[in-house]
């Protein structure tokens, strides 16, 4: 899941690859998406082939992704059936992630493009205990809940 969280499509955090994503799990700095936006210069140089000054770039990457699009973030917390598309819509149609979780089940399936399945997978996401936490850390890392 960090994989595609970081992804171009998604959170879009250059320097952040596969390599790096297994080093941080491995050496126990990252577990959920809001452990990246935890992780500080000094813990990344320490890691295996990683200098300060490539630690800072990361660091800075992912600080910028937490300005990305509304879209952008819907797509990269893996919402069962929302790929970059109908994040998009759904980006579009309401604005924020807060009327997102405030809408009712027939105002997500009544957006076009959406239906009833993609509907449910979003409004069961919400309301769920692990997206509803997925999206306060999130929130509480200062990452942008809003369409630009």
């Amino acid at each position: 899941r960090l994989r595609y969280f970081a992804a171009r499509d998604c959170m879009d955090i250059e320097g952040l690859g596969d390599r790096l994503i297994d080093l941080l799990v491995s050496h126990g700095l990252v577990k959920n998406f809001r452990d990246l936006y935890a992780l500080s210069v000094d813990q990344v140089a320490a890691l295996p082939r990683m200098g300060k000054t490539s630690a800072k770039n990361l660091i800075d990457q992912i600080a910028n992704s937490k300005h990305r699009d509304l879209a952008q973030l819907l797509n990269a917390i893996s919402i069962r059936h929302v790929g970059k598309r109908t994040a998009q819509i759904l980006a579009k149609r309401f604005e924020s992630m807060d009327a997102i979780a405030a809408a009712s089940l027939d105002e997500l399936a009544n957006t076009s493009e959406v239906g009833e399945v993609i509907a449910k997978s979003v409004y069961d996401f919400v309301h769920s205990e692990a997206g509803s936490e997925v999206i306060e850390q999130l929130k509480a890392a200062g990452v942008n809940m809003r369409s630009h």
